[in-house]
């Protein structure tokens, strides 16, 4: 974790240099911080693209829904034809499909303390900007000389960087809730409703019970409406 230096209250009225470079070594501290970037896995796109395959791969044993899906005009150019064989070939991937997403999910849990640590850096440097600013503020006297006009526009830049630091923590704090939603939601189709409708495609495939059917098709919906969720997340 960064430490950022916290401003010395006297400051030498007498010299125009430590009013031209008041808070530099803050500065220093914060262009250091900022060279690691804000934290934002790819990991992210590629579990939901992830899930979406495991979505297309339970269809293959739900060819109306495919035909419903791909419209009447896709019906008509073929395409509930190519959805139906891409639905196969990726239900006969099912085990692998789902190892890579267990190995995406992995990433970005180690991801989250990376991103934790960036939160915890930005609102950090964030408030020492604030208290550089303060103090600053109260060292300005009244006669507006040059080195009150020298430490003013050290100011103006630091205001402008503190705006960019708690705009900056703002988007790491989205970043880590949307990181935290996306595996919850995996975890749930993961855990609860794929388990559920591999059961019941179980006991559909065995005997055609009406009951079982409708049971598959909701843990279906689920799992669509789940992964529907995690893609409107990256928007």
């Amino acid at each position: 974790m960064p430490v950022f230096p916290l401003p010395d209250p006297s400051l030498d009225r007498s010299d125009l240099l430590a009013a031209t470079r008041y808070g530099e070594m803050l500065l220093s501290a914060i262009e250091a911080q900022s060279q690691a970037g804000l934290a934002s896995d790819p990991a992210m796109a590629a579990l939901v693209a992830q899930m979406q395959q495991i979505r297309l791969a339970l269809q293959a044993r739900d060819p109306a829904a495919i035909r419903r899906d791909s419209g009447w005009w896709g019906r008509l150019l073929g395409r509930d034809v190519e959805a139906q064989l891409q639905a196969e070939q990726l239900s006969a991937q099912l085990g692998v499909l789902l190892s890579r997403a267990d190995m995406l999910a992995a990433t970005l849990r180690a991801a989250l303390v990376t991103i934790a640590a960036q939160r915890s850096s930005r609102q950090t440097a964030g408030e020492a900007i604030d208290r550089w600013i303060e103090l600053g503020q109260q060292q300005l006297g009244l006669d507006d000389s040059a080195w009150d006009q020298a430490l003013s526009r050290r100011l103006d830049h630091l205001r402008r960087l503190a705006v960019l630091q708690h705009t900056q923590h703002a988007q790491v704090v989205l970043l880590q809730g949307q990181v935290h939603e996306l595996l919850e939601r995996y975890q749930r189709i993961r855990d609860v409703l794929l388990p559920a409708w591999q059961q019941q495609a179980t006991v559909q495939a065995a005997a055609q019970v009406p009951t079982q059917l409708r049971e598959m098709q909701r843990a279906q919906d689920d799992i669509t409406a789940e992964v529907t969720a995690m893609q409107a997340r990256l928007r």
